[in-house]
Formats: C-alpha cells, sequence, structure tokens
C-alpha cells in the first residue's frame, strides 16, 4: 500500500478501510504477525526465577549460539517457561514418592525433617538432571 501512495495512485476503498483500523484489527485483517521482541537474560531469568537462571547458566555454558538465537527470536522464553513447569511438576511427584516409601508415624521431629529435606534435595538433583540441565 505504501508503494500505491508514494506513487501517487488511487487507493480501493478496501485499502483505505485497513488504515483507518485500530493496528491489531488491520495486522488481523492482513494477517501480519506482530514482530516478536527479544529478550534479555535478566528479563527471562525474573521471569522464570532460580530455575530458569540454572537452566540459563547451562545453556550459557554449553548452548551459547543456540541460546542468544532464540533469546532474540523470542522463542528462549516460552522453552524456559516450559521446562520449569516441568521440573517443579516432576519434582512434587518424587518429593511425594520419596516421602511416601521413607516416612512413617514412629518418627521423632528431626528425623521427620532431615527425611523431608532429603526428598527436597534428591527430587530437585533428579528434576534438574532430566530436565533443565538438557540441551535445546
Amino acid at each position: 500500500m505504501r508503494e500505491l501512495m508514494d506513487k501517487g495512485q488511487v487507493m480501493t476503498t478496501e485499502e483505505l478501510k485497513v488504515i483507518k483500523m485500530p493496528k491489531e484489527e488491520a495486522m488481523a485483517y492482513l494477517e501480519v504477525e506482530e514482530p516478536i521482541k527479544s529478550m534479555t537474560r535478566e528479563t527471562i531469568i525474573e521471569k522464570t526465577g532460580l530455575y530458569g537462571r540454572r537452566m540459563m547458566d547451562y545453556l550459557e555454558e554449553n548452548q551459547r549460539d543456540k541460546m542468544v538465537f532464540r533469546m532474540s527470536r523470542g522463542l528462549l522464553l516460552p522453552e524456559v517457561e516450559k521446562r520449569v513447569k516441568e521440573a517443579k511438576d516432576l519434582m512434587i511427584s518424587l518429593e511425594k514418592k520419596y516421602l511416601k516409601e521413607h516416612l512413617n508415624s514412629q518418627m521423632d521431629y528431626l528425623t521427620t525433617v532431615k527425611i523431608r529435606n532429603q526428598a527436597r534435595m534428591t527430587a530437585e538433583e533428579i528434576a534438574m538432571n532430566q530436565i533443565i540441565y538438557q540441551p535445546l
């Protein structure tokens, strides 16, 4: 359309409608996607927390090129969010399974705390190795 305006040619009513539409409607009408904003490492970490930071550290050390490419295209945040959610879900299920196997009602308080801490640490370690510390 810009070419038509630059050449001084008359625009059709259809083209005039698109120009007068709000941006979102015009983009949907023309089937144009909104350009994706690139994200910084800090933004991704801020949105995904500790496990997002650990994944970003791993990617920076082992797959820097892929990380930068996906980050610049806005594709990294959804992947990191998905993996962090998977890791948290896995940790919850592993921790419950561990506690079910190792806890009983006859234990004293300190033993119970010790077993709960072991369950959390074990579940976190497994989730980190299986999900977070994996290549893209």
